[in-house]
């Protein structure tokens, strides 16, 4: 199974949807949707204690996971 956001949703949101509609990622801790990148929106991590998380299957290949975040 593969799971795939964009996260570019709006502020405000809650969580990060699944493309495919199986796996969306819960926001916890200092998490802010809707920040301002390079190209549209994206989701801001305050370095410390936010992060993403679904309730599917972890990744564990260190190459699966990219990061294409805008800092702003």
């Amino acid at each position: 199974m593969t799971a795939y956001c964009k996260l570019d949703e709006a502020a405000g949101a809650a969580r990060a949807e699944d493309a495919m509609g199986g796996y969306p990622a819960g926001a916890h801790g200092g998490v802010m949707f809707g920040a301002t990148g390079k190209a549209g929106k994206v989701v801001r991590l305050n370095g410390s204690t936010g992060y993403l998380a679904t309730s599917g299957p972890s990744l564990t290949a260190p190459r699966a996971l990219a990061s294409p975040l805008g800092r702003s």
